[in-house]
């Protein structure tokens, strides 16, 4: 189903809502005010807002590029890995809720991973707009410098941003045509 006023479907709008949502979690994070050596900078309060921006962007991505056979066994792969690092910010958060310290290192390796591998397999297959893929590829490869610690958190908002573009510029999956 496409919405007439912006002729995307609802993978796209998923996926571009997930990407700003991700662009201004980021911004939170990063103008919030330094730390003394050897504290954390809290951030707790927007991980829910950062995990329903992750599960947007990947729900978003399934619906847009699903059944794209131009994308691969390299796209299906970063479709799975990127929807298994959402499930896991999903699993995380709620034993966040719990009091727990949980590990990201794992999601935010899938996360990265699945975006890298659908950018290059768009990239390579032109399913997505080539200047979109490039600048997922790059963002993603951009997001392995990311800590929330310092100036730093900026950097994941490019991420964010790329997957909106790729949201808004990708045409219509197969299932679609």
């Amino acid at each position: 189903m496409r919405y007439r006023s912006l002729g995307i479907t609802w993978g796209g709008g998923a996926t571009a809502a997930g990407g700003v949502l991700l662009a201004a979690v980021a911004a939170l994070i990063a103008i919030r005010p330094a730390v003394p050596a050897g504290l954390h900078r809290r951030a707790d309060d927007l991980l829910p807002l950062a995990t329903a921006a992750l599960v947007l962007v990947a729900a978003g991505a399934v619906g847009l590029l699903r059944g794209r056979r131009e994308l691969g066994t390299l796209g299906a792969i970063g479709l799975w890995v990127m929807v298994t690092g959402a499930l896991l910010a999903s699993g995380l958060q709620l034993a966040a809720t719990g009091g727990t310290d949980v590990p990201w290192t794992a999601t935010g390796a899938a996360l990265l991973g699945g975006s890298a591998l659908i950018a290059a397999a768009g990239l390579r297959a032109g399913a997505v707009p080539r200047p979109a893929a490039a600048v997922l590829l790059g963002a993603s490869l951009l997001l392995l410098f990311f800590n929330t610690e310092d100036a730093r958190a900026w950097l994941a908002g490019p991420f964010g941003l790329a997957w909106a573009w790729v949201g808004l510029v990708t045409p219509r999956g197969a299932a679609h045509r």
